[in-house]
């Protein structure tokens, strides 16, 4: 049943290529996961029994988990204020990545060398600076 399910997902996916470019991979992925995790639960329910079998998934006070996939991860602050051998350099992605810091939305070119972390040094956004910069 699985397969069947999975297989018709594939080819929803795959007909329209309008719809497979807004679709984001990590919200196919999480589908996918749901839908094996309620095929899990729904394949040990044993039939015969009254129980309705959400007693143990009934856990309101858990918070929802959530994943990040390519998440770069940040150097420790002492790396990260140390003001040695953080240079600026240009990148030859073919795509600008987004910049690292908290609250920026610019899409950049430039990286730290020591960080190695996409992040603005233009005249409007000095968020390099900013970034290694300890706040007072």
């Amino acid at each position: 049943m699985n397969c069947v399910v999975f297989f018709v997902e594939s080819i929803c996916v795959t007909v329209s290529k309008k719809a497979a470019r807004k679709i984001k991979v990590s919200d196919v992925l999480g589908h996918k996961n749901k839908v094996v995790d309620t095929n899990t639960i729904t394949d040990d329910v044993d039939p015969d029994n009254d129980d309705d079998g959400d007693s143990d998934y009934d856990d309101a006070d858990d918070p929802p988990q959530y994943f990040f996939v390519n998440q770069e991860k940040r150097p420790p602050s002492k790396v990260r204020y140390d003001q040695l051998g953080h240079f600026p350099v240009i990148d030859r992605k073919r795509n600008a990545s987004r910049c690292k810091l908290e609250g920026c939305k610019g899409r950049v070119r430039t990286m730290c060398t020591k960080c190695r972390l996409h992040l603005c040094l233009v005249t409007d956004r000095e968020c390099f600076i900013k970034f290694h910069t300890k706040p007072k």
